[in-house]
């Protein structure tokens, strides 16, 4: 060790020496060491904030970072890793850091379970589920259909069956018996299975409604997947990493399959599974009540910082409810005065997160993410929850200024929303990038349509030239002349049909890209350009 080399080193040295010298090197030893353990204290000029967890939300968790980033007067550096639920909750607990957390929070769509929640409690780490959004999980696909078919229908005993690879063709009679809207439509082409790689929280919620619903044909166990853990899935699937890699990989893979959260899907505008929940209703998740399942009892228990592990939002029986619904946590540990005054921004992280702000359902941040509020009883409930998180004495307490305050809000522990970065200034003039792009896109189809059509009317015109003509060479070999006349007219409308079309779609081509590349991409961060859709998440 070092301490034994110090002293071996300087034994031979004059003892005044040589305890001047160890004293030092021990001096040296305790800052070093210290320096790695603190990396998470704030009693610098950074303020530091790390999390890790979930994709599904962690669009809005880096951007509600970068906001109080922008806002705050003190320098602040905070990042979040999306590395999935299980990661998340891993760090939190860091089993392999001698039971400390690697972050200042974790994040996760699921709940700890209640062996994890025992674990925590046995190291005298008493910690809060702080739920900030409701969010749907759904079933996509990449069947080329028209665009004005109806949604493909598979109920849950059919996926269980797809996805444990028992059905492999998109025409197989049970497919067809569901949706015979699209016999023929429909063809005899394989079926690629998708799914995550790690431990996910998608994977978890995906497989318990499928276990919960079609329990006769679901056989592989419901679980978060990941090595060692349920599902224990049949060969032939594709793995996929994180939720932009299911979105990206459905987009790009024709006659697909695969599930990720309702948001990821719909910015890049893939086609939703339609699914039959409790009620009996058939719908996708843009047209269900995805706040519906957090209405109810649901098992959240009375103390915060007792175990959630009942807590269930799977296939809950509501009107007009989806099947397939989450919270999103934080998870925070009570006592944060050992991260000094990161301690305090991490409570402060959770007010905004719960602020009207986010959470307005009207125009509140979480929606240009897909998500739906608390419902306000739990809200303020969650809120109250906050209470309970203990910070440093020597830590400031961060306050928000919405409006104008002389002074106050001057101070460097106010999170402004006067303050502003140029890059979100500039940013705030759309309003939700991703509709915007979606509405460019649907416009320049349309257009298209309209020129397609035009291309079509002129070959059914030159179609009724041609047939003229020939009937008149048919009765009167003597009017060549006027035949000729009517070819040439023909030809000239087929040329003008063809350049029209090709011209339509070269515009369209430019404006999408135009369109594109104008906005920085809002669910990457703001560091890579949304040069085609699949690049939107």
């Amino acid at each position: 060790t070092l301490q034994s080399f110090i002293t071996v080193s300087i034994a031979s040295v004059h003892p005044s020496i040589m305890n001047t010298v160890y004293t030092v090197g021990l001096l040296a030893l305790a800052i070093a060491g210290g320096y790695a353990q603190s990396f998470l204290d704030s009693d610098q000029s950074v303020i530091p904030l790390v999390g890790s967890g979930t994709t599904n939300p962690s669009f809005l968790l880096w951007k509600s970072m970068q906001l109080i980033s922008d806002r705050l007067a003190m320098p602040v550096k905070a990042t979040y890793r999306a590395v999935g639920s299980s990661t998340g909750q891993a760090e939190f607990m860091g089993k392999n850091n001698g039971n400390q957390s690697h972050t200042h929070f974790g994040s996760g769509d699921i709940t700890f379970n209640q062996a994890n929640y025992n674990f925590m409690q046995a190291n005298g780490r008493s910690f809060i589920h702080v739920p900030f959004v409701v969010g749907a999980i759904s079933f996509f696909h990449s069947v080329p259909l028209d665009i004005n078919s109806e949604p493909l229908k598979l109920s849950a005993c059919l996926l269980a069956k797809i996805f444990q690879r028992n059905i492999t063709m998109w025409n197989d009679q049970q497919i067809l018996d569901e949706n015979p809207t699209l016999d023929g439509v429909l063809t005899a082409d394989p079926i690629v299975v998708l799914r995550r790689t790690l431990g996910s929280s998608s994977t978890s919620l995906a497989t318990a409604y499928l276990s919960d619903s079609c329990s006769s044909s679901w056989v592989i166990g419901a679980g978060k997947g990941g090595a060692g853990s349920a599902p224990f899935w049949p060969e032939g699937t594709t793995l996929v990493q994180g939720s932009g890699g299911m979105s990206s990989t459905l987009e790009a893979t024709p006659y697909a399959i695969g599930y990720v959260d309702s948001g990821h899907g719909q910015a890049l505008r893939l086609q939703e599974v339609a699914l039959t929940n409790k009620a009996g209703q058939t719908l996708v998740s843009t047209a269900a009540d995805v706040g519906a399942a957090a209405n109810g009892d649901v098992g959240i228990p009375s103390s915060p910082t007792d175990s959630w592990a009942n807590v269930n939002l799977i296939d809950v029986n509501a009107p007009n409810a989806w099947p397939i619904v989450t919270f999103s946590y934080l998870y925070i540990q009570t006592d944060l005065t050992a991260y000094g005054t990161s301690g305090a921004l991490v409570k402060a992280f959770a007010e905004f997160l719960l602020s009207d702000e986010v959470q307005n359902s009207d125009d509140g941040l979480l929606l240009d993410y897909g998500f739906q509020p608390l419902a306000p009883g739990l809200l303020t409930a969650t809120r109250q929850s906050l209470n309970l998180l203990t910070t440093a004495p020597s830590a400031p307490d961060f306050t928000f200024e919405t409006s104008t305050a002389p002074e106050v809000g001057s101070g460097q522990y106010v999170i402004s929303g006067k303050r502003r970065a140029w890059n979100t200034y500039v940013l705030s003039g759309v309003n939700n990038p991703v509709s915007e792009t979606v509405t460019q896109n649907a416009l320049h189809k349309t257009r298209l349509d309209d020129l397609e059509a035009l291309a079509s009317e002129q070959d059914s015109i030159v179609s009724a030239l041609n047939n003229t003509v020939n009937n008149q060479n048919n009765d009167d070999d003597d009017d060549s002349d006027s035949s000729k006349t009517i070819s040439i007219v023909a030809i000239v409308f087929s040329v003008l049909a063809i350049i029209i079309s090709i011209y339509g779609q070269l515009q369209m081509r430019k404006q999408v890209q135009q369109a594109h590349v104008q906005f920085p991409n809002p669910l990457a961060g703001g560091t890579e350009m949304a040069v085609k859709d699949s690049n939107m998440i």
